[in-house]
C-alpha cells in the first residue's frame, strides 16, 4: 500500500511539473509576441550593461579566485587564517575562499567553493554551505554603487555590507548534514607559477563572465515580460516594489527603493543578501551541479536575507537617526 501510495505521489509531481513547465512556456512565448519590443529594448539595455558594467567587474576577480586556489596562493591564507574558519565548522582550506568571496564579489565565492569541492577538500554539502557564506556582493559595488550612489550615503552601504557579511557567517556557522573530510592539503601545497594556471584560470573566468552576463540579460527582458503582464504589480502588492524586483534580480529590486531611510536600507540588505534569482543561476552555471546542492544553497542564502532585514531594520537606529 505504502509503496503504490509513494508512486501515485511521484507520478503526480512528474505530471505537475510537466503541466507548468508547459504553463510557463506558453507564458512566455505569449509574452514575447504582444511585448516584442519592450523585450527587445530590455534586452538591449542589459546587453550594454553587461558589457561596460558587469564583465569588466567581474572578469578580473574571476580570474584571480581561479588562479589562486589552482596556483595554491590560497594555501598561505589557509595557514595563517585556518583557525578562524573552525570557528564555523569549516577546515583550514576553506579560508582563502572566504577572503575571496567576501572581497570579490558574486559568483566568485561560489566557484572557489566548488573546487574546494572538486579537489576533495571538502564535501558537497559543506561547498553549498561555504558558498552561501562566501558568494556575496563586492564591497565596492555595496558601498559605492548602493550606499553612495542609490541611497546617497557610503556610511549607509558600509553599514548595510557589515550586516550583510555578519549574517552571512552567521547562518553559515549552523552546519548539518555534512560528512567529516578529512583534513586537505593545504599545508603541503606549494606555490606553483606555470603557463598552463594562468590561462586555465582566464578560460574559465572567460566561460563564467559569458554565462554571467547571458543571465543578466535574460532576467532583464523576464523582468520587462512579467512588468508588462502584471506579475510584478500583484508580486508588490505582497510584498512591496523592491522585495517583488529584487526577487528575480537585487538591482532591479534596490532602484525601487522608496527613499533612503530604515525600512529602505533594511530591503536594500535583504535584497543583497538574497541576490535573486539571477544571480541563484549565475551560480548554478559556474559550478558543477551534480555535487553541488543547490537547494540547500538557495535555502540558506533565504535565510540570511530574512536574517540581514532583521538586523538592519533593528540597528538602524543605532546608527542613524530619522
Amino acid at each position: 500500500m505504502t509503496g503504490a501510495y509513494l508512486l501515485r505521489v511521484k507520478a503526480m509531481k512528474k505530471r505537475f511539473k510537466i503541466a507548468a513547465t508547459a504553463v510557463i512556456t506558453a507564458f512566455f512565448a505569449l509574452s514575447a509576441l504582444l511585448s516584442g519590443g519592450v523585450a527587445a529594448g530590455a534586452a538591449k539595455e542589459a546587453i550594454y550593461a553587461a558589457a561596460t558594467v558587469y564583465a569588466p567587474s567581474i572578469f578580473p576577480f574571476l580570474v584571480i579566485a581561479r588562479f589562486s586556489l589552482s596556483s595554491g596562493m590560497t594555501a598561505y591564507l589557509d595557514r595563517v587564517l585556518g583557525g578562524v574558519t573552525r570557528l564555523f565548522r569549516l577546515p583550514p582550506e576553506a579560508a582563502g575562499t572566504l577572503v575571496i568571496g567576501l572581497l570579490s564579489g558574486f559568483p566568485a565565492g561560489a566557484v572557489s567553493a566548488d573546487e574546494l569541492r572538486k579537489r576533495g577538500d571538502i564535501d558537497g554539502v559543506t561547498a553549498s554551505r561555504l558558498a552561501a557564506m562566501a558568494n556575496m556582493p563586492s564591497p565596492p559595488f555595496v558601498i559605492t554603487a548602493v550606499g553612495a550612489g542609490m541611497l546617497g550615503s557610503v556610511w549607509k552601504g558600509v553599514f548595510i555590507y557589515a550586516v550583510t557579511v555578519v549574517c552571512s557567517l552567521a547562518v553559515g556557522a549552523a552546519a548539518f548534514g555534512e560528512k567529516k573530510v578529512k583534513k586537505g592539503k593545504a599545508a603541503e601545497r606549494e606555490f606553483t607559477l606555470s603557463a598552463a594556471v594562468f590561462t586555465d584560470a582566464v578560460k574559465k573566468g572567460a566561460e563564467t563572465t559569458f554565462y554571467v552576463s547571458a543571465f543578466i540579460v535574460f532576467f532583464a527582458v523576464l523582468l520587462s515580460l512579467l512588468e508588462a503582464a502584471g506579475v510584478t504589480a500583484a508580486l508588490s502588492a505582497v510584498l512591496g516594489r523592491p522585495l517583488a524586483f529584487g526577487l528575480f534580480e537585487m538591482t532591479a529590486g534596490i532602484s525601487e527603493l522608496a527613499d533612503a531611510g530604515r525600512t529602505s536600507v533594511s530591503e536594500a540588505a535583504a535584497a543583497l543578501s538574497f541576490s535573486g534569482l539571477c544571480v541563484f543561476f549565475q551560480t548554478a552555471a559556474a559550478v558543477e551541479t551534480g555535487g553541488f546542492p543547490l537547494k540547500n544553497y538557495l535555502l540558506r542564502r533565504a535565510a540570511v536575507a530574512a536574517l540581514s532585514f532583521g538586523a538592519a531594520y533593528l540597528l538602524y537606529p543605532v546608527f542613524f537617526s530619522g
